[in-house]
């Protein structure tokens, strides 16, 4: 099964959105989906720019607040859906989206199946994590962007010059993280597993 962890509780803001749209030269032809939309501002922002957006959120508080953020605040076309992103293939015209974002930590076998779903059709992904081994992502600030095909890294010794720069190795991984709260409980599973590191760059 694939893994979903809860990410980043920080509101999207209407800034964080333009800088999205900048990053992959969004045109208003796109279309705009949340995985874990919380609130559903972030749509609510996209669906003013873009032709639809769409949320998907599996906590039912916040997905009712998203439909009420909805009713007040909406001007532009947007959806939002309460389920598991896993049931991503039943959410209606998903398929048209060609920008994806997420604030929570999503496996390789999640990344692999919505590329399937999707494939032939280019799209970007957009998260505040570095995608898991062996995906490779591209870091620009604060953001992390991937588009299909997905680029994957041969081994843990590209993934990491990828992440760290040229030369770089796991130990360097590590000592990067020393400062973050958990650290110490996720050491050793770091060791054991670099899937792990998906969290390494939580804010």
């Amino acid at each position: 099964m694939n893994r979903i962890e809860r990410g980043n509780s920080k509101l999207t803001r209407k800034k964080d959105i333009e800088e999205i749209f900048a990053l992959v030269n969004a045109r208003p032809t796109d279309a705009f989906c949340d995985f874990g939309c919380g609130q559903g501002l972030a749509c609510i922002y996209a669906s003013r720019k873009l032709s639809f957006a769409i949320g998907i959120e599996d906590h039912r508080e916040n997905y009712l607040k998203a439909q009420k953020n909805k009713n007040n605040l909406q001007r532009g076309k947007v959806s939002f859906f309460f389920r598991n992103y896993e049931n991503f293939e039943t959410i209606p015209k998903l398929n048209k989206c060609t920008i994806f974002y997420c604030t929570n930590e999503l496996d390789y076998g999640f990344y692999k199946s919505i590329e399937e779903f999707l494939s032939p059709k280019r799209v970007y992904f957009v998260s505040q994590y570095f995608a898991p081994f062996p995906l490779m992502s591209k870091k620009y600030d604060e953001w992390y962007v991937m588009k299909t095909p997905f680029k994957i890294a041969k081994n843990e010794k590209e993934w990491i010059a990828h992440m760290l720069g040229k030369g770089k190795t796991r130990k360097d991984l590590l000592r990067s993280i020393q400062g973050f709260p958990d650290y110490e409980d996720k050491k050793k599973e770091l060791a054991e597993d670099i899937g792990f590191i998906r969290w390494l760059c939580r804010k």
